[in-house]
C-alpha cells in the first residue's frame, strides 16, 4: 500500500530537555516525537484505538487492492476527521510499516 505525507528527513542535530534531563536529539528523531504526539492526538480525538475502529482500520487497509494509493481525502471521508488530520494518521501507519519491513525479520527461521 502507498501512503503519503513521510516527514522530510535530515541529520541536523537539536538539543531538548525531557523531565530536566538533556539529550540530543536528531532533527530527525525529534520530528519523529512530535509526529508521533500529533498522531496520538488524533487517536484519541477519533477513538480509533477501541477495537471497533482498530478492526475496521486494520480492514480498511489491508483489504485495498496491492498497489492503490490511500488517499487523505477517501481515509477522512471514511474515519469522520479532516484530510490534514488523515494525511498525519496514514504517515505515521507508513512509518510503522517500513520500520517493520526494514528491521523484522520473519518468524519462519525459527520453525528449522
Amino acid at each position: 500500500h502507498k501512503l503519503s505525507c513521510v516527514p522530510e528527513k535530515s541529520s541536523t542535530t537539536t538539543t531538548t530537555s525531557q523531565q530536566n534531563n538533556d539529550s540530543e536529539l536528531t532533527l530527525d528523531e525529534t520530528k519523529l516525537k512530535i509526529h508521533k504526539g500529533a498522531f496520538d492526538v488524533i487517536l484519541k480525538k477519533y477513538n480509533l484505538s477501541s477495537e471497533e475502529n482498530a478492526s475496521a482500520i486494520a480492514d480498511y487497509l489491508t483489504d485495498l487492492n496491492s498497489g492503490k494509493t490511500v488517499s487523505r481525502a477517501e481515509f477522512a471521508n471514511r474515519f469522520g476527521m479532516n484530510e490534514d488530520e488523515a494525511g498525519i494518521f496514514l504517515s505515521w501507519i507508513e512509518i510503522g510499516v517500513k520500520f517493520k519491513e526494514e528491521n523484522l525479520k520473519p518468524a519462519s527461521h525459527l520453525n528449522s
